[in-house]
């Protein structure tokens, strides 16, 4: 059985319940605030105003459903879903989510993050005491990382379309490119895309290419960051890297928000998206094209948005904070 809630029900448990302003109720349920304020003054007098008046025909309403819809909601959000809500408390998949929203609740996306230990978070403010400390480190440093990205995350999900669905074909071949970068208050180098697995020689030989472009932004010197993949700390690496002149620093473990060139990969996933190249060519230019869109004035921002973040990371006591 489906349940239809009337606006005094709604009204009802907007204004108690919710403690919404007359104002906002309006804006939700409709109607003039001379109702909504006659209605108000009804209640305060204590009246019950779903008492139905003799000659109108109205049927009386359970406002109990919105009662229980808010407690369980509030008691397991995980579970809850507008069809099985639904199903549970007889209302319609829209009805629910009507109820749901005028309650208050949004449907927001589940952010998935790991739980940090208590030394984890201890390496992370150490980490961010130093920056703060010592700012040349933000300055003058290459903030490094590698990332990938497959053909088939750049298909358009979405189109303007007339009449019927329009079915796309998935890549017959889809394939997946890795891309290594580096950013800098100063610019950025070169995006070097490879396809074969990260190990020690093949991330030496990149580092090799693009040494030229970072001692050419910082001729003299530079620090360089990366994170804690077992590559960046193998002795074939680090090796290279002393005769080589480069000195690596570590960030943190589990610590992406504190690495800003994670920001540029989102936004050069979502730059390729939107240009849908259907071939491994395609995507490879786009990825390049995008990525030479970047200059110093754009990624300035996400460099000096480090101060931020540690002092965030800080307040917050070693805990993830949103970037």
């Amino acid at each position: 059985m489906e349940i239809d809630i009337d606006d005094k029900n709604r009204f009802i448990v907007l204004y108690r319940d919710a403690g919404f302003s007359i104002r906002k109720i309006q804006q939700i349920i409709g109607g003039s605030l001379r109702t909504l304020n006659s209605w108000k003054q009804r209640l305060e007098d204590g009246e019950n105003i779903l008492d139905i008046k003799e000659g109108r025909g109205r049927k009386k309403k359970i406002v109990q459903f919105f009662q229980k819809i808010n407690n369980y909601a509030k008691a397991s959000p995980h579970r809850v879903s507008l069809r099985s809500s639904g199903a549970k408390f007889g209302l319609s998949k829209t009805s629910t989510g009507r109820a749901l929203h005028e309650l208050g609740f949004s449907h927001k996306k589940i952010v998935v993050q790991q739980t940090l230990k208590k030394d984890e978070k201890s390496e992370r403010i150490q980490f961010c005491k130093e920056l703060l400390e010592f700012p040349d480190e933000i300055t003058q440093s290459f903030w490094a990382d590698e990332s990938g990205m497959w053909l088939s995350e750049a298909m358009r999900k979405k189109v303007w379309i007339k009449g019927n669905k329009i079915v796309f074909s998935a890549p017959t071949d889809d394939i997946k490119l890795n891309m290594w970068g580096a950013i800098s208050s100063k610019g950025a180098t070169n995006l070097h895309i490879y396809k074969e697995n990260l190990e020690g020689k093949v991330y030496c030989q990149i580092l090799a290419e693009r040494k030229i472009e970072m001692e050419r932004l910082f001729p003299e010197g530079y620090y360089y960051f990366h994170d804690r993949h077992s590559v960046h700390k193998s002795k074939v690496f680090n090796d290279w890297a002393k005769d080589n002149g480069i000195f690596p620093n570590l960030l943190p473990r589990k610590s992406s928000d504190l690495n800003p060139i994670e920001n540029i990969w989102g936004w050069l996933k979502g730059s390729v998206g939107k240009e849908a190249p259907k071939s491994e060519a395609a995507l490879i230019r786009s990825l390049k094209r995008n990525w030479k869109k970047m200059n110093k004035n754009f990624i300035l921002p996400y460099i000096n948005s480090l101060y931020e973040r540690c002092e965030k990371c800080i307040k917050a006591k070693g805990d993830y904070i949103n970037y």
